[in-house]
C-alpha cells in the first residue's frame, strides 16, 4: 500500500517527537511492504511563530491530499480548524490504560476510565445546550465503535436518533440528557458504565479534565477526528518538558496505531504496532515522566522509539519467514 500521512508539530519539542514517530512509522511499512510518504508542515505555536496563525488555509489544502493526518502539540491550538477543514464532523476521546500502567490510575479502586466521548465540531441552536451531555450506558465489552455509529452530520438530536437505536440493539437502556456534574460523578463512582458520550464543545471539555486526570497519565491520551465513515485525523498533546528528548511518546504511538487501523485500514499492522508496545511496557521501559513506575528502566523518546522498532522488525523476519 502507498499511503501519504501529513505529521503537523507545533513545537521544537513535538517535531523531535514526530522524527521518532516517523522512525518507527517507517519500520512498520518496511517490514509489511508498503510505501508511506510523510510529510511535515507546522500547526499552533511554530505556525503562529512562522505564519502568524495557529492554523493556515495552505496546510488545510495540503492535508486534504493526505491518506492520514497526525498532530503533535502542546496545546492544541490549531487542531478543530485543521479538522474541520478537512471535512471531520465529530471529535472523539478514548480513555484507557494498558493492565500493566494501572499504578498510575488515580482512582484507589483501581477501576481505570474507559470509553469514547465524543463531541460535534460544530453546535446548532435548538439543540443540546453547552450544560448537557449524553450518556449511553454501554459495557466496556459492548462499546460500539464510532466507525459503526450511523453519523448523519447534521445536527444533534440526530446523533442522538442514530446512537439510540445502536443502544437499543446492544439491549441497554436508552439513552438520556444528563448534566456535566451527573457525568462527572459517573467517572468518579463507576468508570467502567461510562460508555460513549456525546457532549458539546464546552461539556467536553469538562468531561475531558476529569478523565484525563484520574486515568493518571494524559500523555497517552489522544483525540480523533471523523468523518461519517472514518477516523481522518489524530491529535495527540504532548507533555512539556525542558528536557531534550524526554517527551513521553506513547500517547502518538497510540494514535498511529489508531491511525493505522481505523483511517488506512491497516489491521494487522495496527496489531503489530499495539504489540510492541506492549512488549516495551512489559519489559518495564518507561519515560522518566512515568515516575509511578518506582522499579522501571527510564529512558528517552529516540530509546523507546528505537526499542519498538526492534519489536517491529522482529515480527517482519518472522512474516518474511512464513
Amino acid at each position: 500500500m502507498r499511503a501519504k500521512i501529513m505529521i503537523l508539530s507545533g513545537n521544537d519539542q513535538a517535531k523531535r517527537l514526530a522524527f521518532s514517530v516517523q522512525g518507527v512509522l517507517s519500520d512498520l511499512a518496511i517490514a509489511f511492504g508498503h510505501s508511506f510518504l510523510m510529510k511535515e508542515e507546522k500547526i499552533s505555536t511554530a505556525s503562529v511563530a512562522e505564519y502568524g496563525s495557529a492554523m493556515t488555509q495552505e496546510a488545510i489544502d495540503e492535508a486534504k491530499q493526505c491518506d492520514a493526518v497526525l498532530c503533535l502539540t502542546d496545546d492544541g491550538q490549531g487542531v478543530i480548524e485543521l479538522a474541520a477543514g478537512i471535512g471531520s464532523i465529530v471529535c472523539g476521546h478514548v480513555y484507557q490504560l494498558p493492565e500493566m500502567l494501572a499504578q498510575h490510575s488515580l482512582l484507589k479502586s483501581g477501576t481505570l476510565p474507559h470509553g469514547l466521548i465524543a463531541w460535534p465540531l460544530s453546535t446548532q441552536p435548538n439543540t443540546l445546550t453547552d450544560a448537557a451531555v449524553l450518556v449511553y450506558g454501554l459495557s466496556k465489552a459492548q462499546l460500539v465503535p464510532i466507525r459503526e455509529i450511523p453519523l448523519t452530520g447534521k445536527r444533534s438530536r440526530d446523533w442522538m436518533a442514530a446512537t439510540g437505536s445502536v443502544a437499543a440493539q446492544n439491549g441497554q437502556t436508552q439513552p438520556h440528557l444528563s448534566d456535566v456534574n451527573h457525568v462527572l460523578e459517573g467517572l468518579l463512582t463507576v468508570p467502567e458504565e461510562m460508555g460513549i458520550v456525546f457532549a458539546t464543545p464546552s461539556a467536553a471539555s469538562s468531561v475531558h479534565a476529569v478523565a484525563s486526570s484520574l486515568s493518571g497519565l494524559s500523555p497517552l491520551l489522544f483525540d480523533t477526528y471523523w468523518d461519517k465513515q472514518r477516523a481522518i485525523a489524530h491529535a495527540v498533546q504532548i507533555g512539556q518538558n525542558a528536557a531534550p528528548d524526554m517527551t513521553n511518546p506513547f500517547g502518538a504511538l497510540y494514535a498511529a496505531a489508531h491511525m493505522l487501523k481505523h483511517t488506512l485500514r491497516l489491521t494487522r499492522e495496527a496489531d503489530c504496532l499495539l504489540t510492541s508496545i506492549h512488549n516495551v511496557l512489559e519489559a518495564g521501559w518507561r519515560t522518566p515522566d512515568m515516575s509511578a513506575d518506582n522499579t522501571a528502566m527510564h529512558i528517552g523518546t529516540e530509546a523507546v522509539c528505537g526499542l519498538i522498532s526492534q519489536q517491529i522488525e522482529l515480527a517482519g523476519t518472522l512474516i518474511n519467514l512464513s
